[in-house]
């Protein structure tokens, strides 16, 4: 099904879109490659400095178009330092406002890039930045772009409430300025907030008002992204006859725009559609036509979600055999890409740094040889102050470089911190999925069709929770416990009910409304099943506690399992290190590094009167927000 993954796609698309909308209307109907000839010819042969501002911006915009984002950097750079050295002149008002006016397009741009790679910081400032402008030359249009671009960048960030306050924002402008496109989108958007925060009639409200708009204006694009999230929803509450009648809608339409990549993923809405309408027939012929589609593009993340597809479609009508291959496809891939992107921003980092070096070391260099030349030509008398005055330069170069240095080291650190949190979250599911896995396969050899079923079932709904969770760094107490419970439940099936387990929570806690990080409690409860519970003979029980100590969430895991020193005699000269409390620590310690949180982590040895153990007790402390949705 539909992901927020397209979400997120169409509201930078229309970040972009805004932009070229906004400040090149007629130049639109060209090819872009005629627009960007065209205006380089003009920039020219300019006879002002401002016309020359414009056509800098306005050729930084249409390379946005072509996601060109270093040619967008380049030119945007030189309109910023063309209107920089303007505003030093004498201007007229009229002329300061123009040239503001230009300079604010440029940081608009440069934001927009920053946006796109991830630079969410930097993104921010610069729309902040813009907006200031904008608000003093009282250019009420380019305001409202500031704000859609804010939220934005909230969106991304997973800060809902700052995204949908600056989306609200920027449709009060639109409709006081009376612009039905982005009041269109502006309505878009704020249906996507709404459907991140399970509020689906709000959700309906806004994207149903996207629509109509849309069909207004003749916006066949905005009418696609508006039935598509309409299927979306009605599929979520379970309305599936309106959700397959609107993802049809959405299907023709991209169809008719030669959307290749939205098009394949409206056939695996279709399908899964039908199968949520238990039509076999219909809902394998879209998977289909969505995998034949994709298999002939490197839309690898889309065909990730078409095999999951598939395994659902097999599972519901009992061809276990099928449904196990296509989850093991699915699964695979998914590892496959976040191996693959883990590595690809690592590399990124290492070119992009490599390169920054080499640059300097060739500014320095081609510097250096012209000083060597002006000391040749000058006269000896004037060779003093040329010393002093290169000796000055090269002290004020290697602070400015030393300053740059540890400035980049410290945005660099932080990207490897949060790339190794990505990491962290990853490692648990590969090994978890593939003992789900091994499980499946057993039964599935035993011929006991009724555990391989109720094994997929629950397996399938855990796996799309992860999914829905997995992007946002906070996730609510609520959905922490369900996800818990069914890896609970999938463990108690693997150990044929070896063990039985207890989740209190105390009453004076909303579960809805705390949030704190995902995915820290499963591998202390892991841990305690593995080595404390696994071992053990007789009645096993694994409890679990939430309750409020110290304006702090505190978790609490015990067992009356074998203990940890009986379980350090079992390993013997292994010396194996439990995986499950080395991926805790290494969480705790990446996630107190990237969000400036303390977390607490004890384990206590639980001993009987008589001082055998009695099993072992994890306590983690962490802070948590309230979710004020």
């Amino acid at each position: 099904m539909f992901t927020f993954t397209s979400l997120r796609s169409i509201i930078l698309k229309q970040i972009i879109s805004l932009l070229i909308f906004l400040f090149i209307v007629p130049a639109i109907s060209f090819g872009q490659s005629r627009i960007i000839d065209s205006l380089k010819k003009e920039l020219m042969h300019a006879k002002a400095d401002t016309d020359a501002l414009e056509l800098l911006n306005n050729i930084s915009l249409a390379w946005q178009a072509e996601n060109e984002y270093d040619s967008v950097i380049r030119y945007a750079t030189d309109a910023k330092s063309l209107s920089e050295e303007l505003l030093k002149k004498n201007l007229t008002e009229r002329e300061r406002e123009r040239v503001m006016g230009e300079d604010g397009r440029a940081i608009v741009s440069i934001g927009i890039v920053n946006t796109y790679t991830g630079n969410y910081t930097e993104a921010l400032k610069n729309q902040l930045a813009a907006l200031k402008i904008f608000e003093q030359i009282k250019d009420t249009a380019a305001e409202a772009s500031c704000y859609l671009n804010l939220g934005g960048i909230y969106f991304y960030e997973g800060n809902n409430e700052e995204s949908l306050v600056n989306y609200l924002h920027a449709l009060e402008m639109y409709k006081k300025i009376g612009n039905d496109y982005y009041i269109s989108q502006a309505y878009l958007s704020i249906g996507a907030i709404y459907i991140k925060r399970h509020n689906y009639e709000a959700a309906l409200v806004n994207m149903k008002a996207s629509l109509q708009i849309s069909k207004q204006i003749g916006d066949d694009a905005g009418m696609a992204n508006s039935y598509n999230n309409i299927g979306e929803i009605y599929f979520r509450e379970g309305n599936y006859t309106e959700a397959l009648k609107n993802h049809l809608a959405t299907l023709k339409i991209r169809e008719a725009l030669n959307d290749r990549r939205n098009i394949i993923i409206s056939l695996d809405n279709v399908g899964s559609d039908y199968t949520a309408l238990g039509k076999h027939q219909d809902a394998i012929s879209y998977l289909n036509k969505a995998l034949e589609m994709v298999s002939k593009t490197e839309f690898t993340e889309v065909k990730k979600d078409i095999y999951f597809s598939f395994s659902e479609e097999f599972r519901r009508v009992n061809d276990f055999s099928n449904a196990y291959k296509y989850l093991s496809l699915y699964a695979g891939l998914r590892d496959s890409l976040a191996n693959e992107g883990i590595s690809r921003q690592m590399a990124e980092m290492k070119t992009k740094y490599e390169t920054e070096k080499k640059d300097r070391e060739i500014k320095l260099l081609n510097k250096d040889k012209e000083i060597q030349s002006m000391k040749i030509e000058k006269q000896r008398a004037t060779g003093k102050y040329l010393i002093i005055g290169f000796s000055l330069l090269i002290l004020f170069s290697l602070i400015a470089l030393r300053l740059y240095n540890q400035k980049r080291k410290t945005a660099f650190e932080r990207r490897v911190s949060e790339t190794e949190l990505k990491a962290l979250r990853s490692q648990m599911n590969p090994h978890f999925t593939f003992n789900v896995l091994n499980s499946i396969q057993y039964y599935a050899s035993e011929n006991d069709m009724e555990s391989v079923e109720l094994y997929l079932e629950k397996f399938s709904t855990l796996i799309r929770m992860i999914l829905d969770q997995s992007r946002s760094a906070y996730i609510s107490l609520g959905q922490e416990v369900r996800m818990l419970k069914l890896y609970l439940e999938l463990e108690e099936m693997r150990f044929e009910k070896k063990f039985t387990y207890t989740i209190d929570i105390d009453p004076t806690v909303n579960p809805e409304k705390m949030l704190l990080p995902g995915m820290l409690i499963q591998p202390i409860v892991e841990n305690a099943i593995k080595h404390g519970i696994a071992h053990k003979s007789g009645e096993a029980l694994v409890r679990i506690s939430f309750r409020t100590k110290n304006s702090a969430l505190l978790c609490e895991v015990t067992d009356n399992g074998i203990g940890r020193e009986e379980a350090e005699k079992l390993k013997g000269a292994t010396r194996h290190k439990s995986a499950s409390t080395s991926i805790t620590k290494e969480r705790i310690e990446a996630l107190a590094a990237i969000f400036n949180i303390q977390l607490a982590y004890t384990t206590e040895d639980l001993y009987n009167a008589d001082g055998t153990s009695s099993g072992t007790r994890v306590s983690i402390e962490m802070p948590f927000v309230t979710d004020k949705a």
